[in-house]
C-alpha cells in the first residue's frame, strides 16, 4: 500500500546514498561516490585485478577512486561493469521497495 509514481526520482536517490559517477579519461577510471557501491579491496578484487590494472588511489576522503589501466580500451570496459552494477543496485532497491511480489489473484471460492 504505497503509491509511487516518478521511479526515475526514486532511482536517482537510492536511499541517501550519493549518485555514483564514473568516467573514462585516457586510461583512467575515475569513479566518484564509489564508497557507497564497493569497498577498496572490491574496486581491486572486481575491476582492478581481473581487467589487469596498474594501479589504484583513493582520496583521502573516500570519496574519488582512480584506476590505472595499460589500455583506454580496458577502462572503458571497466566503465561499462561499473554502470551495471550500479544498474543492479538501483533495480535491488526499486524491488526492496515494492515488496515482494505476490498473486493478485488466488483463485478459489
Amino acid at each position: 500500500a504505497g503509491a509511487g509514481a516518478g521511479g526515475e526520482a526514486a532511482a536517482a536517490r537510492v536511499d541517501d546514498s550519493p549518485p555514483i559517477s564514473v568516467q573514462v579519461m585516457g586510461c583512467t577510471l575515475i569513479v566518484v561516490n564509489w564508497s557507497s557501491l564497493w569497498s577498496q579491496l572490491q574496486l581491486k578484487g572486481s575491476l582492478l585485478d581481473p581487467l589487469g590494472g596498474v594501479g589504484m588511489s583513493v582520496s583521502p576522503d573516500g570519496e574519488v577512486a582512480e584506476l590505472e589501466f595499460q589500455h583506454e580500451e580496458t577502462a572503458r570496459r571497466a566503465l561499462r561493469i561499473c554502470r551495471m552494477a550500479e544498474t543492479e543496485r538501483l533495480a535491488a532497491h526499486i524491488n526492496a521497495e515494492a515488496g515482494p511480489a505476490a498473486p493478485a489473484q488466488a483463485g478459489g471460492g
